[in-house]
């Protein structure tokens, strides 16, 4: 009774509680007795549910209306109990508060617009998702208003922290996934070999192995938290308006269906280059360690240094959708210079055999 500020109303309480009475112990007494005492439990169990309820409302009312939470948890050290006063100073100080709440009408829904931009984003909430709660773009501040800003704010936070593992899990994955695919972009250059410092490559190979053993195992825990979630719900889980699970699968078939056709892409312009080759006359590229092809010396006299330079380098480029047919350059034909002919002079004439030998017959003569 003390607990409570309740005294007794009758010599059967008195004598219940310890007051001293003449109380005879009667069958009848101690039956008057037995009830008084479980009236009394039960009065004292209601106070206690009302105190800790208007302590509860004056909590969530000073949180909505930003106030400082030390001076809350001050206010309430002082006001412990159950008994009528404090029950009457706390049913006195949620009045208190729901008139201040009135008059900062329009402040609070502001607010609460605020945490809902923070929360859309924690959510990955896209511009659809957010223009489906109307109340936000309303002009007007009343008390109807205030309260759907405040029981949207309230159903995203629990939304969100129930499931905070998914969002978690889901940012990771995403993280990894875009690391893998810029590792296997720098390990398409071509010039990534002279730049190998300090073992570089090594590392970005340690790297890929390392992403590409934890993405499964991400994707799975997701997974599996995914249809849960689902079986539960008996909808998707949306990120960014799309079901995720959804678009864990989609981005391993884009990822599939881009290799493959880098694939068909250098099939196709190792084709066009032996058609080139052909074309201009040359030998066959040869192959040697690597993988990487050697173009020999063009054996035609119509392709200068320049023109062949240029032409390994775009045989040489993997990722070219097409070639421009290269076309030998002809060098500009010159007109010869006349030339005045230098005069003959005649050549001494060499005695023939037959006239050595006439000229001995006539010295046989003689």
């Amino acid at each position: 009774l003390e607990e409570c500020e309740i005294r007794p109303f009758n010599n059967v309480e008195n004598a219940a509680f310890g007051f001293d009475v003449l109380f005879p112990c009667t069958k009848m007494n101690l039956e008057k007795l037995v009830e008084a005492t479980a009236g009394h439990r039960l009065v004292k169990a209601d106070l206690v549910a009302k105190a800790n309820e208007l302590r509860i409302q004056i909590s969530n009312l000073w949180t909505k209306m930003l106030k400082d939470q030390d001076d809350l948890q001050e206010y309430l050290s002082l006001y412990k109990g159950f008994t009528k006063s404090t029950i009457d100073e706390l049913e006195g100080k949620l009045k208190e508060l729901k008139l201040e709440r009135k008059q900062k009408m329009k402040e609070l829904i502001l607010a609460s617009r605020v945490a809902l931009d923070e929360l859309w984003t924690r959510c990955c909430y896209t511009d659809e998702q957010r223009s489906q709660f109307k109340p936000y773009y309303v002009n007007h501040y009343t008390e109807d208003v205030l309260d759907l800003h405040e029981l949207e704010v309230e159903r995203l936070q629990f939304f969100f922290e129930e499931h905070k593992h998914i969002y978690q899990l889901a940012a990771r994955h995403e993280e990894l996934w875009e690391r893998l695919l810029h590792l296997e972009e720098q390990a398409k250059s071509s010039d990534r070999l002279f730049k190998n410092r300090g073992g570089q490559l090594l590392q970005e190979e340690k790297e890929r192995k390392l992403v590409q053993k934890k993405l499964p195992t991400i994707k799975k825990e997701l997974t599996s938290l995914l249809e849960q979630y689902k079986n539960t719900t008996g909808s998707d889980f949306l990120y960014f308006g799309e079901p995720l699970l959804e678009l864990l699968e989609q981005k391993e078939e884009e990822r599939k269906a881009t290799k493959e056709n880098e694939k068909l892409q250098r099939k196709a312009a190792n084709v066009e280059a032996l058609q080139l080759e052909s074309r201009m006359g040359v030998r066959p590229a040869t192959t040697i360690a690597g993988g990487k092809r050697k173009l020999l010396t063009p054996q035609s006299s119509n392709v200068n240094r320049e023109e062949a330079a240029a032409l390994r380098k775009r045989m040489q480029s993997p990722s070219r959708q097409g070639c421009s047919t290269f076309v030998p350059r002809t060098p500009a034909s010159k007109t010869p210079v006349p030339r005045t002919p230098a005069p003959k002079t005649p050549m001494p004439r060499t005695p023939a055999a037959s006239d050595l030998n006439n000229g001995a017959h006539e010295h046989d003569e003689q």
